[in-house]
């Protein structure tokens, strides 16, 4: 891909395309809810994220997969519970910005039509 439209800076070609794919995980109404809801809560139970949304359990898991193949999100394990966590840094600076995060407010509910 050509990048000489764009002013020359320290983000270059492959910074462009990073920050590219991070806006493709946010686009879906669902991963944004679940990024959005783990900023405010540090981390959350798998079983909590479940009850938070009106999605089946298999639609949960495959947005929550993407999240972490993409690198955006972790997990970890206790027994049987795995818990998420936002570890991107720069997942809260961009949705600061847009205006997306308010982190004076904890969400409780979100859903796939209600980010």
């Amino acid at each position: 891909m050509n990048m000489d439209i764009w002013p020359r800076d320290a983000c270059g070609a492959a910074g462009y395309q990073s920050l590219s794919r991070l806006f493709g995980d946010l686009s879906h109404p669902l991963r944004l809810a679940l990024v959005r809801h783990l900023l405010a809560t540090d981390e959350e139970c798998v079983c909590s994220l479940s009850r938070g949304c009106r999605v089946d359990q298999p639609t949960l898991s495959r947005h929550l997969r993407i999240l972490k193949d993409h690198g955006v999100v972790s997990d970890r394990r206790e027994g049987a519970r795995v818990f998420y966590r936002v570890i991107d840094p720069r997942v809260a600076p961009v949705l600061d910005s847009l205006g997306v995060l308010d982190m004076s407010r904890r969400s409780t509910r979100f859903t796939e039509e209600e980010p």
